[in-house]
């Protein structure tokens, strides 16, 4: 009988044969390609932002209407 995954952990890099032997396969590891941002120069962005009036929201003033 093949080995069941548990759903909350992560799959291993391979799989297993009918005789329930895992075969690790090199290319199923995640690869991850980060760009060197040494000398990258950021620039100031400025963003406009919309000023909202909020009012306090309570319980006690759902059942006022009543």
């Amino acid at each position: 009988m093949l080995k069941m995954f548990v759903a909350h952990l992560p799959q291993r890099p391979g799989y297993y044969t009918r005789e329930e032997e895992f075969v690790f396969v090199k290319e199923m590891i995640p690869e991850f390609v980060v760009p060197d941002l040494t000398d990258f120069k950021v620039c100031d962005v400025g963003y406009l932002t919309i000023q909202h009036k909020t009012t306090i929201f309570l319980f006690s003033n759902n059942f006022s209407v009543c």
